[in-house]
This record gives C-alpha cells, structure tokens and sequence, in this order.
C-alpha cells in the first residue's frame, strides 16, 4: 500500500509540471484562474475568451518546454467566456 503523504507528492508534481494549456492544437493560455493541489487531487480552471475559439476540440496539459503531459478530445462550443475545469486524483491502483 502506497502511503497517502507520498500520493500527495505526486499530486504536488504533477501540479508543479502543469504550465501552460493548449487548445486545438495551436491556441496556448500560460494564466490559470486556479491551480491547486488539494491533498490528492490537482484543479485547474482556465478561462477561454469568446472569439478566441468558436469549439474546443483538443485540450492539452503542456510543460515548461511545451512537451506534452495529457491530451483529451473535447467537443466544447464556445458561445460565451467560458470557465474550463480539469481535475486529476492520484490514487493507488
């Protein structure tokens, strides 16, 4: 069994690692309304403007030298500013 201050490390990294957002594969928002690490959970929050994207297709999770992290197909029309949440739970498994 993994002992729980280590899995909050984990969640600590993995927060640390997280800097920048990409979105179809070519638009990048480097600021974060939130980013925390709560015990074992990572939140992000980030705000995607109307006008800059009419529909999210890709969401990507990119680090301080742009490599990829994490990737997920979306399908997120864009009507209004609108507030993304991405939340991720380190857990034993």
């Amino acid at each position: 069994m993994i002992k729980q201050p280590f899995i909050n490390d984990v969640a600590r990294y993995i927060e640390q690692q997280i800097t920048s957002v990409r979105l179809n594969n070519s638009y990048i928002i480097n600021g974060f309304v939130v980013k925390e690490v709560q015990g074992c959970c990572v939140s992000m929050e980030i705000l995607v403007k109307h006008g800059s994207i009419d529909t999210i297709t890709v969401i990507d999770l990119l680090d301080e030298d742009g490599e990829v992290i994490s990737t997920n197909d979306v399908v997120v029309p864009i009507t209004s500013d609108t507030v993304i949440l991405q939340s991720f739970e380190v857990r034993e498994g």
